[in-house]
């Protein structure tokens, strides 16, 4: 955290100084930087005000605005360092090689990577693979081969670029997410693949039937081969095994949801969850839930009907953003980031429908990435500005 104050302070300077001009992606995220100002100021209303109106747990509440104040450095470095193509091509390169070094750890050490709780594992893999196939996508080539000298030379040139280790990185990324036998990271995978993805054909129609292939082969081999070999059949008994009438999960998303109708209108303060659920759990919760294992509903019920407003002018503004980008830029690795971004944000919204991501800095943080992505994709040029 410390270090993103730093790095927000060195840019500060450089702006006053000269060194730094505002780029337009930043100048593009308005509403999202005012949205998300603005929720660190509502969150200092419930900071002051008393119970029941206020939080309550105040210093929740202020650690919670100072992680804000962090994932609004992260988000406005990102529009403001990134200036150019090569830039964003390698932020993309270091998250999704980050995920792969995490399913290398998972399998040396036979834990959920550097995470504790698999669900967090699977969630930060969801993100990665998202921006491994938007890197992948902006590689491919649409048009079709004349004879089979240009068959054969393609055939060479994939293996001899970067594609080829693209596609290695996504399989271990696939294989990585399916050995976290986490359920609802598959599921939201697979879901947003999906719908993004039948998106995405039409937004690219010009290379429709090359990235219609590159799906099915996501499908065929890094899925049923790829998980066949490590483990598939050990997630399906996973899903199996799940008794939705028994799972205290749902029971906690019930009390929450009991929660919020006392309390949406203006929220119990936001980190304060694990204060105030003592007071309406029952005999059907065993352990302590320190979160909601529901993003959906904790956020609305600490944050109330304000709060809730910001965070979703922020998701709705870059969301819609990261549709337009597919649409109307015709450079193609900027609409394959649309459609990295837009695959990535429904994955993580959908896994967060019944666990803690947002809850987390380390994912919290790279969602703020995604979030960023759209704005520039509809404003960078190809090649680096000054």
């Amino acid at each position: 955290m410390f270090a993103f104050y730093v790095l927000a302070l060195v840019c500060l300077v450089a702006f006053w100084r000269g060194h730094l001009s505002i780029t337009p992606a930043l100048r593009l995220a308005w509403p999202v930087i005012l949205s998300l100002l603005l929720l660190m100021a509502w969150m200092g209303v419930q900071f002051i005000l008393p119970e029941p109106y206020g939080t309550w747990e105040p210093h929740a509440t202020l650690l919670q605005m100072q992680k804000t104040l962090m994932y609004l450095c992260i988000f406005c470095l990102v529009l403001l360092l990134i200036r150019g193509q090569p830039e964003l091509e390698l932020l993309c390169w270091v998250i999704v090689v980050g995920g792969c070094l995490q399913v290398v750890i998972k399998i040396v050490t036979d834990s959920p990577g550097t995470y504790i709780n698999r669900n967090h594992f699977a969630g930060y893999l969801e993100m990665g693979l998202a921006l491994a196939l938007g890197l992948m996508i902006s590689r491919l080539d649409g048009s079709s081969a004349v004879g089979w000298r240009e068959s054969v030379r393609r055939w060479l040139n994939t293996f001899l670029s970067a594609k080829v280790l693209i596609r290695i990185l996504i399989i271990t990324l696939v294989v990585g997410l399916i050995l976290s036998r986490s359920r609802m990271g598959n599921t939201a995978f697979f879901g947003a693949l999906l719908v993004s993805g039948f998106f995405a054909l039409y937004a690219f129609r010009g290379s429709g039937k090359s990235i219609t292939l590159f799906f099915v082969s996501i499908l065929i081999v890094d899925i049923v081969l790829m998980g066949a070999f490590f483990g598939l059949d050990k997630l399906q008994d996973r899903f199996e095994e799940l008794n939705v009438a028994e799972d205290s999960r749902l029971y906690q998303s019930e009390i929450t949801t009991e929660m919020l109708k006392v309390h949406g209108l203006t929220g119990i303060g936001a980190g304060a969850y694990y204060t105030a659920v003592p007071t309406y759990r029952d005999e059907r919760i065993g352990a302590f839930f320190i979160y909601a294992h529901n993003d959906l509903l904790q956020l609305p019920l600490e944050l109330g009907v304000p709060g809730s407003l910001f965070l979703l002018i922020c998701l709705g503004y870059s969301f819609v953003l990261a549709l337009r980008a597919q649409l109307l830029r015709r450079n193609v690795f900027m609409k394959s980031m649309g459609f990295a971004s837009t695959m990535g944000l429904m994955s993580l919204l959908i896994h967060s429908s019944a666990d803690f991501n947002l809850q987390l800095v380390s994912n919290a943080g790279t969602f703020m990435l995604l979030l960023a992505i759209p704005f520039l994709a509809m404003s960078l040029n190809r090649r680096r500005s000054r």
